[in-house]
C-alpha cells in the first residue's frame, strides 16, 4: 500500500487511477510504501511507513468504555443504597460509602482529571 503525504507531513487520500508517485511528485510531497495494511480501522499512516493511533481516537474509545461502565455502575450502586436503607443486612460497606461510591459515579465524566483513565476509577465498596 502506498500513502501520499503532502509537503507538511498530512496524508492524503486518492482517487482510484490515480498513480501515488505521479500525484507525490507533481505536489512536492511523498509517496511512502506501508508496512503492510493498517491492523484496524482506528490506524493512521505515518511518514515513516508505519501506522499508529492517533492520541484523540485513544481517548475517545476509552472514554466510551468508561461512560458505559459508569452507566451500567450508577443503578446497581443506587439500587445497593437502596437496600442498605431498608434494611438489608448482607451487604459489603456501609451506606456512607454505597453513597460516596454513587456520587463519585456521577463526577467520572469528561471534566474529572482521572478520567478515562480505567485504574483510576471509583472503587466500589467492599
Amino acid at each position: 500500500m502506498i500513502i501520499v503525504f503532502d509537503v507538511d507531513g498530512r496524508y492524503l487520500a486518492l482517487a482510484d487511477g490515480i498513480d501515488p508517485s505521479e500525484y507525490a511528485d507533481s505536489i512536492g510531497g511523498k509517496a511512502v510504501t506501508m508496512v503492510g495494511e493498517p491492523p484496524t480501522e482506528m490506524h493512521e499512516p505515518l511518514i515513516d511507513g508505519t501506522w499508529h493511533i492517533p492520541e484523540e481516537v485513544i481517548y475517545a474509545n476509552a472514554a466510551a468504555i468508561e461512560t458505559r461502565w459508569r452507566l451500567e455502575q450508577m443503578p446497581a450502586a443506587l439500587e445497593t443504597l437502596t437496600a442498605i436503607q431498608l434494611g438489608e443486612i448482607d451487604i459489603l460497606g456501609t451506606e456512607q460509602q454505597w453513597k460516596d461510591y454513587w456520587l463519585s459515579l456521577r463526577k467520572w465524566i469528561a471534566s474529572n482529571p482521572d478520567f478515562p483513565d480505567a485504574n483510576k476509577r471509583p472503587v466500589q465498596p467492599s
